[in-house]
């Protein structure tokens, strides 16, 4: 089965650390993806870089 681009992507709504909430993915190349996210400690909207350099890895789907 061939994964797409947008299945390395997380979810809208998910929440990271507890603290971080997913909004959108703002953009994305081949070695990270950038998310807007609301941050829940000061309710401030703010721009979450993850490093995913995607020829080397693979997003678990299996949660």
């Amino acid at each position: 089965m061939e994964t797409s681009e947008k299945d390395i992507f997380l979810e809208e709504n998910t929440l990271l650390k507890n603290i971080y909430k997913i909004k959108s993915v703002i953009s994305y190349s081949d070695l990270s993806i950038v998310y807007l996210v609301d941050n829940q400690k000061n309710n401030k909207v703010q721009v979450m870089k993850e490093y995913y350099p995607k020829l080397l890895a693979i997003r678990d789907l299996d949660q």
